[in-house]
């Protein structure tokens, strides 16, 4: 055999281990493709049940600030609250089992960003009641209104709107009527 023939059986056998390889090759990228496509519609499908027992959770640790934040004017502590301020209704709640669970399941299945946003709120209320200095005067409504903005805004992005370009004042403008006061207490 002269060099010429050697390196034509040499690319001859190349060839046939390729043919042989490609469709093998083929089907392992697309059992990969099928594991990844898999794997992500999973992932999908559990986000949108977790969605659903998010969004019971965040209602349900929200009703006490919706509470407190009702106007005096609409407040009338009907059903169980009957007869009840609406700083002792929201209190009610706080310091029940329900929101005691509401928060353990948080803290389960709850988003991080909306996890940590709810801590710092009731870090803050935590130190401000350690602290005996009570939650009162404009730069203390600033810090929770920041806080619990922030707390609504994570639970909006947790929700589904990741690329909002709303901030934690804008989640709480249509709650406050002196919203640009507060803006300027919001940038110190």
């Amino acid at each position: 055999m002269n060099r010429e023939e050697n390196t034509m059986t040499l690319l001859e056998t190349f060839a046939q281990i390729g043919g042989l390889l490609s469709p093998v090759l083929l089907a392992l990228i697309a059992l990969i493709a099928w594991l990844v496509k898999k794997g992500y519609e999973k992932r999908i499908r559990m986000e949108e049940s977790l969605r659903e027992d998010r969004m019971e959770i965040y209602y349900a640790l929200l009703e006490p600030f919706i509470i407190s934040f009702t106007p005096d004017a609409g407040w009338r502590g009907g059903g169980k609250y009957k007869n009840k301020s609406k700083h002792q209704a929201a209190e009610e709640i706080l310091l029940s089992p329900e929101y005691r669970r509401a928060s353990f399941k948080l803290s389960l299945i709850g988003a991080d960003s909306v996890v940590r946003a709810y801590n710092e709120l009731f870090q803050y209320f935590y130190t401000e009641a350690r602290n005996q200095t009570g939650i009162s005067g404009s730069d203390s409504t600033a810090k929770i209104m920041r806080f619990f903005g922030n707390f609504l805004l994570e639970i909006r992005k947790s929700s589904g709107n990741e690329t909002t370009n709303l901030d934690a004042m804008e989640m709480l403008e249509w709650l406050i009527s002196d919203a640009k006061n507060l803006r300027d207490s919001f940038e110190k």
